[in-house]
Protein backbone atom coordinates (compact mmCIF):
# COMPACT_ATOMS: atom_id res chain seq x y z
CA UNK A 1 0.00 0.00 0.00
CA UNK A 2 1.37 3.39 -1.00
CA UNK A 3 1.93 6.16 1.55
CA UNK A 4 -0.22 9.21 1.98
CA UNK A 5 1.23 11.92 -0.26
CA UNK A 6 1.26 14.29 2.74
CA UNK A 7 3.59 11.91 4.61
CA UNK A 8 6.32 11.83 1.95
CA UNK A 9 9.74 13.11 2.95
CA UNK A 10 10.52 15.68 0.30
CA UNK A 11 12.35 18.85 -0.56
CA UNK A 12 10.50 21.53 -2.52
CA UNK A 13 12.25 24.26 -4.51
CA UNK A 14 10.95 27.14 -6.54
CA UNK A 15 10.67 27.02 -10.31
CA UNK A 16 13.76 28.15 -12.20
CA UNK A 17 12.53 27.45 -15.74
CA UNK A 18 9.40 29.57 -15.77
CA UNK A 19 6.83 26.79 -16.32
CA UNK A 20 5.00 27.60 -13.08
CA UNK A 21 5.53 24.31 -11.24
CA UNK A 22 7.74 24.05 -8.19
CA UNK A 23 10.18 21.13 -8.10
CA UNK A 24 9.62 18.26 -5.67
CA UNK A 25 12.55 16.02 -4.76
CA UNK A 26 11.66 12.80 -2.92
CA UNK A 27 14.03 12.00 -0.08
CA UNK A 28 14.73 8.31 -0.36
CA UNK A 29 16.44 6.40 2.44
CA UNK A 30 19.93 6.00 0.98
CA UNK A 31 22.04 6.79 4.05
CA UNK A 32 23.58 3.74 5.76
CA UNK A 33 23.10 5.52 9.10
CA UNK A 34 19.37 4.76 8.97
CA UNK A 35 19.90 1.00 8.73
CA UNK A 36 20.70 0.41 12.45
CA UNK A 37 17.64 2.44 13.43
CA UNK A 38 15.45 0.32 11.18
CA UNK A 39 16.95 -2.76 12.83
CA UNK A 40 15.99 -1.35 16.24
CA UNK A 41 12.48 -0.72 14.92
CA UNK A 42 12.20 -4.35 13.80
CA UNK A 43 13.38 -5.54 17.22
CA UNK A 44 10.83 -3.20 18.82
CA UNK A 45 8.02 -4.96 16.95
CA UNK A 46 9.48 -8.40 17.62
CA UNK A 47 9.51 -7.84 21.37
CA UNK A 48 5.93 -6.50 21.26
CA UNK A 49 4.44 -9.56 19.53
CA UNK A 50 1.40 -10.84 21.38
CA UNK A 51 0.87 -7.47 23.06
CA UNK A 52 -2.54 -5.80 23.04
CA UNK A 53 -2.84 -2.83 20.74
CA UNK A 54 -3.66 -0.55 23.67
CA UNK A 55 -0.32 -1.46 25.27
CA UNK A 56 1.88 -0.30 22.38
CA UNK A 57 3.65 3.04 22.63
CA UNK A 58 2.95 4.77 19.34
CA UNK A 59 5.45 7.55 20.09
CA UNK A 60 8.44 5.24 20.56
CA UNK A 61 9.28 4.96 16.85
CA UNK A 62 8.77 8.68 16.30
CA UNK A 63 11.39 9.29 18.98
CA UNK A 64 13.66 6.68 17.40
CA UNK A 65 13.62 8.15 13.90
CA UNK A 66 13.20 11.78 14.95
CA UNK A 67 10.80 12.49 12.09
CA UNK A 68 7.05 11.74 12.35
CA UNK A 69 6.73 11.34 8.57
CA UNK A 70 9.56 8.80 8.37
CA UNK A 71 8.14 6.93 11.35
CA UNK A 72 4.64 6.74 9.85
CA UNK A 73 5.93 5.56 6.48
CA UNK A 74 8.26 2.95 8.02
CA UNK A 75 5.45 1.66 10.23
CA UNK A 76 3.38 1.40 7.05
CA UNK A 77 6.14 -0.71 5.49
CA UNK A 78 6.47 -2.89 8.59
CA UNK A 79 2.72 -3.52 8.43
CA UNK A 80 3.49 -5.96 5.62
CA UNK A 81 4.97 -8.24 8.30
CA UNK A 82 3.35 -7.03 11.56
CA UNK A 83 -0.42 -6.90 11.85
CA UNK A 84 -3.08 -6.74 14.52
CA UNK A 85 -5.27 -9.80 14.88
CA UNK A 86 -8.63 -9.99 16.65
CA UNK A 87 -8.73 -12.89 19.09
CA UNK A 88 -11.47 -15.51 19.09
CA UNK A 89 -13.44 -16.89 22.02
CA UNK A 90 -11.31 -20.06 21.86
CA UNK A 91 -8.19 -17.98 22.45
CA UNK A 92 -9.62 -16.81 25.80
CA UNK A 93 -11.72 -19.67 27.18
CA UNK A 94 -10.41 -22.67 25.23
CA UNK A 95 -11.90 -24.77 22.44
CA UNK A 96 -14.34 -26.75 24.59
CA UNK A 97 -16.12 -23.80 26.19
CA UNK A 98 -15.99 -21.82 22.93
CA UNK A 99 -17.76 -24.72 21.19
CA UNK A 100 -20.40 -24.78 23.95
CA UNK A 101 -20.99 -21.06 23.48
CA UNK A 102 -21.19 -21.44 19.69
CA UNK A 103 -23.79 -24.20 20.11
CA UNK A 104 -25.96 -21.63 21.88
CA UNK A 105 -25.46 -19.11 19.06
CA UNK A 106 -22.75 -17.15 20.91
CA UNK A 107 -19.82 -17.40 18.50
CA UNK A 108 -18.72 -13.74 18.38
CA UNK A 109 -18.67 -10.68 20.69
CA UNK A 110 -21.57 -9.30 18.65
CA UNK A 111 -23.67 -12.36 19.55
CA UNK A 112 -22.79 -11.95 23.24
CA UNK A 113 -23.64 -8.24 23.18
CA UNK A 114 -26.99 -9.02 21.54
CA UNK A 115 -27.74 -11.45 24.38
CA UNK A 116 -26.70 -8.84 26.96
CA UNK A 117 -28.97 -6.20 25.39
CA UNK A 118 -31.89 -8.64 25.23
CA UNK A 119 -31.47 -9.57 28.91
CA UNK A 120 -31.17 -5.90 29.86
CA UNK A 121 -34.38 -5.11 27.97
CA UNK A 122 -36.14 -7.88 29.87
CA UNK A 123 -35.06 -6.16 33.09
CA UNK A 124 -36.43 -2.79 32.07
CA UNK A 125 -33.80 -1.66 29.59
CA UNK A 126 -31.11 -0.59 32.05
CA UNK A 127 -28.58 -2.30 34.33
CA UNK A 128 -27.24 -0.02 37.04
CA UNK A 129 -23.66 -0.03 38.34
CA UNK A 130 -24.68 -1.86 41.50
CA UNK A 131 -26.22 -4.71 39.45
CA UNK A 132 -23.56 -4.91 36.73
CA UNK A 133 -21.42 -7.63 38.34
CA UNK A 134 -24.43 -9.87 39.06
CA UNK A 135 -25.80 -9.29 35.56
CA UNK A 136 -22.55 -10.24 33.79
CA UNK A 137 -21.91 -13.21 36.05
CA UNK A 138 -25.30 -14.69 35.08
CA UNK A 139 -25.08 -13.81 31.38
CA UNK A 140 -23.81 -17.24 30.26
CA UNK A 141 -23.20 -20.27 32.51
CA UNK A 142 -19.96 -21.04 30.65
CA UNK A 143 -18.42 -17.69 31.65
CA UNK A 144 -17.47 -16.07 34.92
CA UNK A 145 -17.69 -12.34 35.54
CA UNK A 146 -14.20 -11.47 34.28
CA UNK A 147 -14.51 -13.61 31.14
CA UNK A 148 -17.92 -12.19 30.26
CA UNK A 149 -16.59 -8.64 30.58
CA UNK A 150 -13.60 -9.51 28.39
CA UNK A 151 -15.50 -11.38 25.68
CA UNK A 152 -18.16 -8.68 25.30
CA UNK A 153 -15.61 -6.29 23.79
CA UNK A 154 -13.07 -8.75 22.38
CA UNK A 155 -13.52 -7.34 18.87
CA UNK A 156 -12.69 -3.76 19.94
CA UNK A 157 -9.62 -2.38 18.09
CA UNK A 158 -7.62 -1.96 21.31
CA UNK A 159 -8.11 -5.67 22.14
CA UNK A 160 -6.34 -6.94 19.01
CA UNK A 161 -2.90 -8.52 19.45
CA UNK A 162 0.22 -7.93 17.38
CA UNK A 163 1.33 -10.90 15.24
CA UNK A 164 3.97 -11.39 12.56
CA UNK A 165 3.23 -12.81 9.11
CA UNK A 166 6.19 -14.52 7.45
CA UNK A 167 9.87 -14.47 8.42
CA UNK A 168 11.50 -11.71 10.45
CA UNK A 169 12.20 -8.84 8.00
CA UNK A 170 15.66 -7.44 7.50
CA UNK A 171 16.51 -3.75 7.54
CA UNK A 172 17.45 -3.93 3.84
CA UNK A 173 14.03 -5.37 2.96
CA UNK A 174 12.24 -2.61 4.84
CA UNK A 175 14.34 0.09 3.19
CA UNK A 176 13.79 -1.42 -0.26
CA UNK A 177 10.03 -1.41 0.33
CA UNK A 178 10.15 2.17 1.68
CA UNK A 179 11.91 3.48 -1.44
CA UNK A 180 9.67 1.55 -3.83
CA UNK A 181 6.54 2.82 -2.08
CA UNK A 182 7.87 6.37 -2.22
CA UNK A 183 8.06 6.14 -6.01
CA UNK A 184 4.68 4.42 -6.14
CA UNK A 185 3.12 7.19 -4.05
CA UNK A 186 4.35 9.87 -6.46
CA UNK A 187 3.03 7.97 -9.48
CA UNK A 188 -0.35 7.46 -7.82
CA UNK A 189 -0.88 11.23 -7.67
CA UNK A 190 0.60 11.93 -11.11
CA UNK A 191 -1.42 14.03 -13.51
CA UNK A 192 1.00 13.01 -16.26
CA UNK A 193 4.21 11.00 -16.29
CA UNK A 194 6.64 11.47 -19.18
CA UNK A 195 9.11 8.58 -19.43
CA UNK A 196 11.70 7.52 -21.97
CA UNK A 197 10.80 4.61 -24.25
CA UNK A 198 13.59 2.05 -23.92
CA UNK A 199 11.88 -1.15 -24.96
CA UNK A 200 9.11 -2.48 -27.15
CA UNK A 201 6.44 0.09 -27.89
CA UNK A 202 3.86 -2.65 -28.34
CA UNK A 203 4.52 -3.94 -24.81
CA UNK A 204 4.10 -0.46 -23.32
CA UNK A 205 0.81 0.10 -25.13
CA UNK A 206 -0.50 -3.37 -24.20
CA UNK A 207 0.32 -2.99 -20.48
CA UNK A 208 -1.22 0.49 -20.32
CA UNK A 209 -4.34 -0.64 -22.17
CA UNK A 210 -4.78 -3.59 -19.80
CA UNK A 211 -4.59 -1.28 -16.80
CA UNK A 212 -6.92 1.29 -18.35
CA UNK A 213 -4.21 3.96 -18.58
CA UNK A 214 -4.13 6.30 -21.55
CA UNK A 215 -0.65 6.40 -23.08
CA UNK A 216 0.61 8.54 -25.95
CA UNK A 217 3.91 7.92 -27.72
CA UNK A 218 5.87 10.64 -29.49
CA UNK A 219 9.19 9.41 -30.80
CA UNK A 220 11.05 7.96 -27.82
CA UNK A 221 8.85 9.63 -25.20
CA UNK A 222 5.86 7.93 -23.56
CA UNK A 223 3.30 10.05 -21.70
CA UNK A 224 1.03 8.33 -19.20
CA UNK A 225 -2.09 10.32 -18.38
CA UNK A 226 -3.72 10.30 -14.94
CA UNK A 227 -7.42 10.77 -14.36
CA UNK A 228 -9.40 12.50 -11.60
CA UNK A 229 -12.42 10.82 -10.07
CA UNK A 230 -15.69 12.62 -9.35
CA UNK A 231 -14.32 13.85 -6.02
CA UNK A 232 -11.26 15.39 -7.64
CA UNK A 233 -8.80 12.74 -6.41
CA UNK A 234 -6.05 11.37 -8.64
CA UNK A 235 -5.22 8.33 -6.50
CA UNK A 236 -8.07 5.98 -7.49
CA UNK A 237 -7.01 5.81 -11.14
CA UNK A 238 -3.45 6.56 -10.05
CA UNK A 239 -3.14 3.07 -8.54
CA UNK A 240 -3.48 1.66 -12.07
CA UNK A 241 -1.06 4.20 -13.54
CA UNK A 242 1.52 3.46 -10.83
CA UNK A 243 1.32 -0.31 -11.33
CA UNK A 244 1.60 -0.01 -15.11
CA UNK A 245 4.53 2.41 -14.88
CA UNK A 246 6.40 0.43 -12.21
CA UNK A 247 6.11 -2.91 -14.00
CA UNK A 248 7.33 -1.31 -17.25
CA UNK A 249 10.18 0.46 -15.46
CA UNK A 250 11.21 -2.78 -13.74
CA UNK A 251 11.09 -4.61 -17.09
CA UNK A 252 13.31 -1.98 -18.74
CA UNK A 253 10.63 -0.94 -21.23
CA UNK A 254 10.52 2.58 -19.79
CA UNK A 255 13.31 4.77 -18.42
CA UNK A 256 14.02 8.10 -16.79
CA UNK A 257 11.73 11.07 -17.17
CA UNK A 258 9.54 13.35 -15.09
CA UNK A 259 6.05 13.52 -13.61
CA UNK A 260 3.65 16.31 -12.72
CA UNK A 261 2.07 15.31 -9.41
CA UNK A 262 -0.75 16.72 -7.31
CA UNK A 263 -0.04 16.94 -3.57
CA UNK A 264 -2.90 18.57 -1.74
CA UNK A 265 -3.94 21.71 -3.58
CA UNK A 266 -0.63 22.24 -5.38
CA UNK A 267 0.98 20.65 -8.42
CA UNK A 268 4.71 19.86 -8.49
CA UNK A 269 7.16 18.53 -11.03
CA UNK A 270 9.26 15.53 -10.03
CA UNK A 271 12.46 14.59 -11.84
CA UNK A 272 12.61 10.81 -12.17
CA UNK A 273 16.22 10.59 -13.29
CA UNK A 274 18.36 7.46 -13.45
CA UNK A 275 19.65 7.91 -9.90
CA UNK A 276 16.17 8.19 -8.39
CA UNK A 277 14.98 5.14 -10.31
CA UNK A 278 18.07 3.12 -9.38
CA UNK A 279 17.54 3.88 -5.68
CA UNK A 280 13.77 3.37 -5.70
CA UNK A 281 13.51 0.24 -7.84
CA UNK A 282 14.93 -3.15 -6.76
CA UNK A 283 17.59 -4.57 -9.11
CA UNK A 284 15.15 -7.03 -10.74
CA UNK A 285 11.42 -7.15 -11.25
CA UNK A 286 8.86 -9.71 -12.41
CA UNK A 287 5.27 -9.32 -13.57
CA UNK A 288 2.95 -11.37 -15.76
CA UNK A 289 4.07 -11.18 -19.44
CA UNK A 290 1.48 -10.54 -22.14
CA UNK A 291 1.71 -14.18 -23.26
CA UNK A 292 0.13 -15.31 -19.97
CA UNK A 293 -2.78 -12.88 -19.75
CA UNK A 294 -5.37 -14.95 -21.60
CA UNK A 295 -4.49 -18.11 -19.67
CA UNK A 296 -4.66 -16.14 -16.41
CA UNK A 297 -8.27 -15.14 -17.11
CA UNK A 298 -9.10 -18.77 -17.83
CA UNK A 299 -7.44 -19.72 -14.55
CA UNK A 300 -9.67 -17.28 -12.65
CA UNK A 301 -12.75 -18.76 -14.32
CA UNK A 302 -11.56 -22.17 -13.14
CA UNK A 303 -11.21 -20.90 -9.56
CA UNK A 304 -14.79 -19.60 -9.70
CA UNK A 305 -15.93 -23.08 -10.80
CA UNK A 306 -13.99 -24.66 -7.91
CA UNK A 307 -15.69 -22.33 -5.45
CA UNK A 308 -19.11 -23.21 -6.85
CA UNK A 309 -18.19 -26.85 -6.32
CA UNK A 310 -17.70 -26.13 -2.61
CA UNK A 311 -13.91 -25.78 -2.50
CA UNK A 312 -11.72 -22.81 -1.46
CA UNK A 313 -14.04 -21.98 1.44
CA UNK A 314 -12.79 -18.89 3.24
CA UNK A 315 -10.27 -17.98 0.53
CA UNK A 316 -10.53 -14.63 -1.27
CA UNK A 317 -8.96 -13.75 -4.63
CA UNK A 318 -7.76 -10.23 -5.32
CA UNK A 319 -6.47 -8.84 -8.62
CA UNK A 320 -3.33 -6.67 -8.81
CA UNK A 321 -2.25 -6.73 -5.14
CA UNK A 322 0.63 -4.71 -3.70
CA UNK A 323 4.12 -5.60 -4.93
CA UNK A 324 6.28 -8.01 -2.93
CA UNK A 325 9.67 -6.36 -2.63
CA UNK A 326 13.04 -7.20 -1.11
CA UNK A 327 16.49 -5.75 -1.70
CA UNK A 328 17.06 -8.53 -4.27
CA UNK A 329 14.05 -7.83 -6.45
CA UNK A 330 10.32 -7.22 -6.61
CA UNK A 331 7.29 -9.16 -7.81
CA UNK A 332 4.06 -7.67 -9.08
CA UNK A 333 1.68 -10.64 -8.69
CA UNK A 334 -1.31 -10.78 -10.98
CA UNK A 335 -3.48 -12.05 -8.13
CA UNK A 336 -3.30 -12.69 -4.39
CA UNK A 337 -5.24 -15.42 -2.64
CA UNK A 338 -5.86 -14.90 1.06
CA UNK A 339 -7.48 -16.48 4.09
CA UNK A 340 -7.15 -14.85 7.49
CA UNK A 341 -3.53 -13.78 7.96
CA UNK A 342 -2.35 -15.98 5.05
CA UNK A 343 -1.82 -14.12 1.78
CA UNK A 344 0.00 -15.59 -1.22
CA UNK A 345 0.86 -13.84 -4.47
CA UNK A 346 0.11 -15.66 -7.74
CA UNK A 347 2.53 -14.81 -10.55
CA UNK A 348 1.91 -16.24 -14.06
CA UNK A 349 5.11 -16.84 -16.08
CA UNK A 350 6.00 -18.81 -19.21
CA UNK A 351 7.88 -22.07 -18.66
CA UNK A 352 10.93 -20.79 -20.57
CA UNK A 353 11.28 -17.80 -18.23
CA UNK A 354 10.97 -20.00 -15.13
CA UNK A 355 13.71 -22.27 -16.47
CA UNK A 356 15.99 -19.31 -17.20
CA UNK A 357 15.34 -17.32 -14.01
CA UNK A 358 14.34 -20.05 -11.56
CA UNK A 359 17.33 -19.57 -9.25
CA UNK A 360 16.65 -15.85 -8.76
CA UNK A 361 12.92 -16.48 -8.29
CA UNK A 362 13.61 -19.22 -5.72
CA UNK A 363 15.88 -16.88 -3.74
CA UNK A 364 13.10 -14.28 -3.69
CA UNK A 365 10.48 -16.90 -2.73
CA UNK A 366 12.46 -17.59 0.46
CA UNK A 367 11.46 -14.12 1.68
CA UNK A 368 8.03 -13.45 0.14
CA UNK A 369 4.94 -15.68 -0.19
CA UNK A 370 4.49 -16.43 -3.89
CA UNK A 371 3.32 -19.23 -6.15
CA UNK A 372 4.48 -19.20 -9.76
CA UNK A 373 1.77 -20.29 -12.21
CA UNK A 374 3.55 -21.76 -15.24
CA UNK A 375 2.22 -21.65 -18.76
CA UNK A 376 3.60 -24.50 -20.79
CA UNK A 377 5.54 -27.64 -19.95
CA UNK A 378 8.12 -27.54 -17.17
CA UNK A 379 9.91 -30.82 -16.50
CA UNK A 380 11.34 -29.87 -13.13
CA UNK A 381 10.51 -26.99 -10.80
CA UNK A 382 13.46 -25.04 -9.38
CA UNK A 383 14.30 -26.09 -5.83
CA UNK A 384 12.63 -23.88 -3.22
CA UNK A 385 10.05 -22.43 -5.63
CA UNK A 386 6.38 -23.42 -5.49
CA UNK A 387 5.24 -23.97 -9.08
CA UNK A 388 1.73 -24.90 -10.27
CA UNK A 389 0.13 -25.08 -13.70
CA UNK A 390 -1.52 -21.99 -15.20
CA UNK A 391 -3.10 -23.63 -18.24
CA UNK A 392 -4.95 -26.91 -18.63
CA UNK A 393 -8.35 -28.16 -17.48
CA UNK A 394 -7.24 -29.02 -13.96
CA UNK A 395 -5.00 -25.98 -13.31
CA UNK A 396 -7.41 -24.29 -10.89
CA UNK A 397 -8.09 -27.61 -9.17
CA UNK A 398 -4.32 -27.96 -8.70
CA UNK A 399 -4.22 -24.71 -6.72
CA UNK A 400 -7.21 -25.81 -4.63
CA UNK A 401 -5.47 -29.13 -3.92
CA UNK A 402 -2.28 -27.32 -2.89
CA UNK A 403 -4.13 -24.96 -0.52
CA UNK A 404 -6.12 -27.77 1.09
CA UNK A 405 -2.96 -29.82 1.55
CA UNK A 406 -0.75 -26.98 2.81
CA UNK A 407 -3.29 -24.96 4.80
CA UNK A 408 -5.96 -27.40 6.06
CA UNK A 409 -9.04 -25.76 7.54
CA UNK A 410 -8.21 -26.78 11.12
CA UNK A 411 -4.49 -25.98 10.99
CA UNK A 412 -4.80 -22.64 12.75
CA UNK A 413 -6.65 -24.29 15.64
CA UNK A 414 -3.56 -26.22 16.73
CA UNK A 415 -1.27 -23.18 16.79
CA UNK A 416 -3.17 -19.94 17.51
CA UNK A 417 -1.58 -16.82 16.06
CA UNK A 418 -1.43 -15.16 19.50
CA UNK A 419 0.52 -18.11 20.92
CA UNK A 420 3.00 -18.07 18.02
CA UNK A 421 3.32 -14.29 18.46
CA UNK A 422 4.20 -14.70 22.14
CA UNK A 423 6.80 -17.32 21.23
CA UNK A 424 8.31 -14.96 18.66
CA UNK A 425 8.41 -12.13 21.20
CA UNK A 426 10.14 -14.34 23.78
CA UNK A 427 12.61 -15.48 21.14
CA UNK A 428 13.43 -11.87 20.24
CA UNK A 429 13.72 -10.63 23.83
CA UNK A 430 15.25 -13.79 25.27
CA UNK A 431 12.61 -14.01 28.00
CA UNK A 432 9.24 -12.58 29.02
CA UNK A 433 8.45 -12.29 32.72
CA UNK A 434 5.31 -13.88 34.19
CA UNK A 435 3.89 -10.42 34.93
CA UNK A 436 4.51 -9.34 31.33
CA UNK A 437 2.79 -12.48 30.05
CA UNK A 438 -0.24 -11.76 32.25
CA UNK A 439 -0.42 -8.26 30.78
CA UNK A 440 -0.16 -9.53 27.20
CA UNK A 441 -2.71 -12.28 27.80
CA UNK A 442 -4.96 -9.87 29.73
CA UNK A 443 -5.39 -12.34 32.60
CA UNK A 444 -4.25 -12.93 36.18
CA UNK A 445 -0.75 -14.32 36.71
CA UNK A 446 -2.07 -17.56 38.19
CA UNK A 447 -3.90 -18.26 34.88
CA UNK A 448 -0.81 -17.82 32.67
CA UNK A 449 0.34 -21.45 32.91
CA UNK A 450 -3.04 -22.73 31.76
CA UNK A 451 -3.24 -20.30 28.88
CA UNK A 452 0.20 -21.37 27.64
CA UNK A 453 -0.46 -25.11 27.93
CA UNK A 454 -0.67 -25.27 24.12
CA UNK A 455 3.10 -24.74 23.91
CA UNK A 456 3.60 -28.37 24.92
CA UNK A 457 2.21 -29.52 21.57
CA UNK A 458 4.37 -27.24 19.44
CA UNK A 459 7.78 -27.96 18.01
CA UNK A 460 9.39 -24.76 19.24
CA UNK A 461 12.58 -23.53 20.86
CA UNK A 462 10.59 -21.50 23.42
CA UNK A 463 9.55 -22.95 26.80
CA UNK A 464 7.50 -21.78 29.77
CA UNK A 465 9.00 -22.00 33.28
CA UNK A 466 6.30 -21.77 35.93
CA UNK A 467 7.03 -18.80 38.18
CA UNK A 468 9.61 -17.26 35.83
CA UNK A 469 7.99 -16.83 32.42
CA UNK A 470 8.58 -17.63 28.79
CA UNK A 471 12.14 -18.01 27.47
CA UNK A 472 14.06 -19.32 24.49
CA UNK A 473 16.48 -22.24 24.47
CA UNK A 474 19.26 -19.81 23.51
CA UNK A 475 18.50 -17.74 26.63
CA UNK A 476 18.48 -20.86 28.82
CA UNK A 477 21.83 -21.94 27.38
CA UNK A 478 23.33 -18.52 28.20
CA UNK A 479 22.00 -18.56 31.75
CA UNK A 480 23.17 -22.16 32.27
CA UNK A 481 26.67 -21.20 31.10
CA UNK A 482 26.58 -18.24 33.50
CA UNK A 483 25.64 -20.50 36.41
CA UNK A 484 28.40 -22.97 35.59
CA UNK A 485 30.92 -20.14 35.25
CA UNK A 486 30.00 -18.72 38.66
CA UNK A 487 30.09 -22.15 40.27
CA UNK A 488 33.56 -22.88 38.87
CA UNK A 489 34.84 -19.45 39.89
CA UNK A 490 33.73 -20.04 43.50
CA UNK A 491 35.31 -23.47 43.80
CA UNK A 492 32.07 -25.43 43.35
CA UNK A 493 29.93 -23.18 45.53
CA UNK A 494 27.10 -21.02 44.20
CA UNK A 495 26.94 -17.36 45.31
CA UNK A 496 23.25 -16.61 44.78
CA UNK A 497 23.73 -12.86 45.29
CA UNK A 498 26.33 -12.53 42.54
CA UNK A 499 24.46 -14.90 40.24
CA UNK A 500 21.22 -12.98 40.78
CA UNK A 501 22.84 -9.67 39.83
CA UNK A 502 24.27 -11.14 36.63
CA UNK A 503 20.98 -12.81 35.71
CA UNK A 504 19.12 -9.51 36.17
CA UNK A 505 21.41 -8.00 33.54
CA UNK A 506 20.00 -10.61 31.12
CA UNK A 507 16.38 -10.76 32.23
CA UNK A 508 15.66 -7.19 33.27
CA UNK A 509 12.97 -6.81 35.90
CA UNK A 510 11.65 -10.26 36.72
CA UNK A 511 10.37 -11.31 40.15
CA UNK A 512 10.77 -14.99 39.28
CA UNK A 513 14.57 -15.32 39.26
CA UNK A 514 14.33 -17.92 42.02
CA UNK A 515 12.29 -20.13 39.67
CA UNK A 516 14.88 -19.73 36.92
CA UNK A 517 17.76 -20.57 39.28
CA UNK A 518 15.85 -23.61 40.56
CA UNK A 519 15.36 -24.81 36.98
CA UNK A 520 19.01 -24.27 36.08
CA UNK A 521 20.17 -26.19 39.13
CA UNK A 522 17.84 -29.08 38.28
CA UNK A 523 15.31 -28.57 41.07
CA UNK A 524 12.50 -27.33 38.80
CA UNK A 525 11.30 -28.86 35.55
CA UNK A 526 9.67 -27.19 32.58
CA UNK A 527 5.95 -26.63 33.07
CA UNK A 528 5.20 -26.72 29.35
Amino acid sequence: MAFRAQDLRKTVRRDKEGDGLRRLYPRLLRDDAIRPKVGIGIRFFETKLGLLRRELDSDALIQLFGDPKVARCLVGCLARWYRYRTRSFADIVGDERAAALAARGLATPRDLRALAYARANEAGGFVGPADRARFLDSLAPELDLVEAEQLLWLDAPDQAVLVRVGPVPTADEVLALFNLRTLETLLRVARVARLALRGDRGLVEAVCARHGVRATVAGRLVTLHGKQDTLGSWTRHGARLARAALTLLAAGALGAGEADVQVGNEAFRVELDDRVLADALPPRGWSAPTATWEAAEGFVAGLVAERRAGRLAGWRLRRWPDPLATERGALWPEFAIARGSIQIGLLPLPAAQVRAEGTALAALAERVPVIVLVKGALREAPAGLTVLRLDGRDAAAGLADYLERTFPAGATDTAPAWLLALADAARAAGSLAESDLARRLDCAEELVAGRLAGLAGLDTDVVYLDGFGLCSDVFLARTQALLEEETARNGGRLDLGTLGRKLRALTGRNEGLHALIAHLSGDLQRAA
